[in-house]
């Protein structure tokens, strides 16, 4: 019976144990932002934008083509007019239809038409400005999308590296837990001796339990990474990513990196095509001023059978039409638009003038976190030695407690500085690598 249960038991907790290893996905870098482009939303947004922009522009192409209507229409009348002309059309006019009575009191007649209408545009100069400003709208959403591709590139980095950087926080706390929980059953031990006094127990027991809540933290913060970066990665929200890709394995260049913000930068050329199109919806309402040209024509069946075409006929025109004047619509719209215009070129130089701004910002900012990196790397090696130094004098009896526990205290909180230090200077990097993409 006991061997049944133990057996139950074992099987239990290899499936929980599979069930685990499962849900868990190794990753590298590369692959993250391979997923982050197939799959996320985002990115999936802007595409459909720019699918939008392009089907706006190609619906343009009418300005060049007929446009082709074909109908079918049926009358039933005894209108003196209408049945004259009926009868007209349908070439069935005798001399008979003449005779005044049956002019004025003619029998009911009935009509099948059927009518091919063709209209082709010749000259509207409007709706090529129209067409160039759907150009253009369609460039400006094509480099929206670059510029999402290139965020998603910084936003993945930045998210897989905080994960890294969470994970190794978890496992620098999961170290000072368990080396807490060793001195503290030293210092009971010594306390039963007579060695150490109840402060120092006491002491012990603080730090570890100071050293558990941190671990409390740090899991905390290690779950929200995940899963941050599962939203980004568009994959099932009970996965643990696992990265492959260390901190300490990011080739960043040791010469000085400067440079200029390129002006075909996605994000400012997104908004160049966007000032050039709203350039030219300033050039379409002073285009609508000017006549368009239209021709127009068509062909008809008319008979008493639906699509017997016992007669047919056709006409052929041009149209001239000018709008001399809307109310005062257009001045309105033409000085709307205009300010519009205006705003938008504002706004390009602010943009580029920020841009060169963030540039500069940047670059202060990783020779910054590149120094002290160095700086709380030594710290940490620094610390270290310190500790095994005082660790030593405390077997001998010539420290405190509280001076061993505060040297190690001090050695896990520069460990996990010189983490952040690194974690910044990539951070740094990746969003420097971005900005000077074009």
């Amino acid at each position: 019976m006991r061997m049944n249960r133990f057996l139950w038991i074992w099987l239990f907790m290899l499936f929980v144990s599979s069930t685990w290893a499962q849900k868990q996905k190794e990753l590298s870098l590369k692959e993250a932002l391979s997923l982050s482009y197939e799959q996320n939303s985002t990115i999936q947004i802007a595409y459909e934008d720019l699918k939008a922009a392009i089907a706006d522009y190609k619906s343009t192409n009418a300005i060049f083509m007929p446009q082709v209507v074909l109908s079918e229409n049926y009358i039933y009348t005894n209108n003196p007019m209408q049945v004259f002309g009926v009868n007209l059309q349908q070439t069935s006019i005798t001399s008979a239809d003449f005779a005044p009575d049956k002019l004025n009191n003619p029998d009911a007649t009935d009509n099948w038409n059927t009518s091919v209408m063709v209209q082709m545009p010749l000259f509207n100069l409007d709706k090529i400005y129209e067409r160039k400003m759907a150009k253009e709208v369609s460039k400006s959403k094509y480099s929206s999308l670059q510029q999402v591709y290139n965020l998603m590139e910084f936003e993945v980095k930045k998210a897989y590296y905080a994960l890294q950087l969470a994970h190794e926080r978890v496992r620098v706390m999961e170290e000072a837990l368990s080396s807490s929980k060793s001195s503290e059953e030293v210092v009971a031990s010594l306390k039963r001796e007579g060695l150490v006094t109840q402060a120092d127990k006491s002491m012990s027991m603080v730090y570890a339990l100071k050293t558990e809540n941190g671990l409390l933290a740090a899991k905390n913060d290690y779950r929200q990474a995940n899963r941050y970066l599962l939203f980004l990665l568009k994959l099932d929200a009970d996965i643990e990513v696992l990265p492959t890709d260390r901190l300490g394995e990011i080739s960043i260049p040791t010469e000085p990196m400067s440079g200029v913000v390129s002006v075909e930068r996605a994000d400012l050329m997104a908004q160049r095509h966007y000032v050039q199109a709203l350039e030219n919806r300033v050039k379409q309402n002073k285009a609508s001023w000017i006549p368009s040209l239209n021709a127009m024509g068509s062909y008809d069946l008319n008979s008493k059978e639906i699509f017997s075409g016992s007669s047919n006929s056709y006409w052929v025109g041009v149209s001239l039409q000018w709008k001399l004047f809307q109310g005062g619509m257009r001045i309105s719209q033409n000085k709307k638009h205009k300010a519009e215009y205006r705003k938008a070129q504002h706004q390009l130089l602010q943009m580029e003038d920020k841009a060169n701004m963030e540039l500069q910002n940047t670059l202060d900012q990783l020779k910054l976190y590149e120094k002290q990196t160095d700086i709380m790397y030594q710290a940490f090696l620094q610390s270290q030695e310190s500790y095994a130094i005082k660790f030593n004098r405390y077997g001998e009896g010539l420290e405190k407690t509280s001076d061993i526990l505060q040297s190690k205290s001090e050695m896990e909180q520069v460990h996990l500085h010189y983490l952040q230090s690194q974690y910044q200077y990539s951070l740094a990097y990746f969003q420097l690598q971005w900005m000077l993409k074009k």
